[in-house]
């Protein structure tokens, strides 16, 4: 009776601890969508993973719909992430939630994947897309691809308009692979909406469509040959067709649209042998911060010696052309595991009110000597005139196993400008598809005191005016002697003659 009455506590316990690490995930949709016949295993993902805290909301439910929030009166996400399904029922969401309600939403670190298709785009869920930047066509623009399209085995080829809706895409239409892993099998099918994305620096391009492929309304028109396309008919054409583009902002949360609600279904998992699967679950990872994550473990500069061993010096503030070393730890997790971050375009700026030096550090190891914290006595987090260092974990025993798996990288000596003031040692590091890492530490530069300047000798150009001065002093030297031994034998023939 104890026993079980324990394992039952500790049952308790861990389901506690999961619902507290988990995120909030709120899934809407209409009675258009059968979840669970069409949508199984895309939802069976879903609740299987633990990071989630998946709730539905059907939006032709009245009653779900009466008590529906996604922000509180004071403005803050009541859902960490956020799935929209196509809502054919336009006037239900649009009620309960605006285009300002989502843009907030995202704001506050809310993530959201919105998909829509060829048949319904809802009023507020486009508008906020176009104030990211991506604008998907309109109801019954529709993708389609003479040359690239799917033709199941027991479908014969009749050129008729149902089989080439349907798009057969390579791995090379994947444009990102920070945010979708590459796949060894070539295919991926797609049916549905695609979008024109603006020059909008946050915006990712995911998937495109090929060459060939070209976004028209068939509905305007009888017939949709190529012969017939006009630009009043027409979206997009080839390349600039994105089936899947995403966005990320300043702050990292994160938002992700599909224009094809078949690309999630059995069907579609089904007939590219799971590869569908594959870019949705990546897709769904990284929208939802759990992929593609960079993180600092640890950051320190300080001020070194002249000689070739880099040794901290503690007992003066930084000054005019010291040499410094600046050193930082990064990491990566990938959707599983947290690894080393490896890059070669990492840089750091000292700044005063403009960049002085922008330096590309360099991948060295953790038993490097030109770490100070070899023997990990300074891990602690410390500012003074002379050292900063700063650590973002409080446990020593797990940020040195961290800092073990740690991509780190350093500047080696660099030589601080001729230049005294307050000056920002600035990392700004952002990469499509990673979160964006931002760290600036400010520390004073002073300038040289009256005993600390180069002495004459010490400066090349004098050494100019120092040959002169000895030259004249060794010239000088000749001369007398010449002109005195010259008078002193003069003054001995007179003596003599005399």
């Amino acid at each position: 009776m104890l026993f079980s009455s324990l394992l039952l506590l500790v049952l308790i316990s861990l389901s506690s601890l999961v619902l507290a690490t988990s995120k909030k995930l709120l899934l809407v949709h209409d009675e258009s969508i059968d979840l669970k016949s069409d949508y199984s295993v895309f939802i069976g993902d879903l609740a299987g993973n633990s990071n989630y805290q998946l709730s539905y909301l059907n939006v032709d439910d009245l009653t779900q719909l009466l008590a529906f929030k996604i922000l509180n009166e004071n403005v803050q996400n009541l859902y960490d992430n956020l799935i929209i399904f196509p809502l054919q029922s336009q006037k239900n969401f649009n009620r309960k939630v605006s285009s300002s309600d989502l843009i907030n939403f995202n704001n506050n670190n809310g993530n959201i994947f919105i998909i829509t298709n060829d048949l319904s785009l809802n009023t507020e869920v486009r508008l906020f897309l176009n104030q990211l930047g991506i604008y998907p066509s309109p109801k019954y623009y529709k993708i389609f691809d003479h040359f690239n399209y799917y033709q199941q085995e027991n479908q014969e080829d009749n050129n008729s308009e149902d089989l080439h809706d349907t798009l057969k895409l390579s791995t090379n239409e994947i444009l990102n692979n920070n945010i979708v892993s590459k796949i060894d099998d070539e295919l991926i099918l797609y049916k549905g909406a695609s979008a024109i994305i603006s020059n909008n620096e946050l915006i990712v391009p995911v998937l495109s469509s090929s060459r060939t492929a070209f976004n028209f309304n068939k509905k305007k028109s009888i017939d949709y040959d190529l012969t017939s396309l006009s630009e009043d008919l027409t979206w997009s054409l080839g390349n600039q067709n994105y089936l899947i583009a995403s966005f990320q902002s300043l702050l990292n949360s994160r938002v992700s649209w599909i224009g094809s609600n078949l690309f999630l279904s059995n069907e579609f998992y089904s007939n590219s042998k799971d590869n569908n699967r594959k870019v949705v679950n990546d897709l769904i990872s990284w929208t939802f911060q759990n992929k593609s994550i960079l993180k600092i473990d640890y950051i320190e500069y300080y001020k070194t010696n002249n000689n070739s061993v880099n040794k901290r010096i503690s007992n003066d503030s930084f000054k005019e052309l010291d040499e410094i070393i600046y050193n930082i730890a990064i990491e990566e997790f990938d959707g599983k595991v947290w690894k080393p971050y490896v890059a070669n375009d990492l840089q750091l700026e000292i700044i005063m009110l403009d960049p002085y030096y922008r330096i590309t550090l360099k991948p060295i190891e953790l038993d490097s000597k030109v770490l100070s914290f070899n023997d990990y006595s300074s891990l602690d987090s410390t500012s003074n005139l002379t050292f900063y260092s700063q650590r973002f974990d409080s446990n020593n025993n797990n940020l040195i196993s961290r800092l073990k798996n740690s991509g780190i990288y350093t500047s080696n000596k660099v030589r601080l400008p001729d230049q005294h003031g307050i000056f920002k040692f600035k990392i700004n590091y952002e990469r499509k598809g990673l979160t964006f890492l931002k760290h600036e530490h400010s520390s004073i530069v002073r300038n040289l005191a009256s005993e600390e300047f180069s002495k004459s000798w010490e400066i090349s150009n004098s050494r100019v005016y120092l040959t002169s001065i000895f030259s004249l002093l060794f010239v000088w030297l000749i001369f007398t002697n010449l002109v005195l031994y010259s008078i002193k034998d003069k003054f001995l023939k007179t003596k003599k003659n005399v």
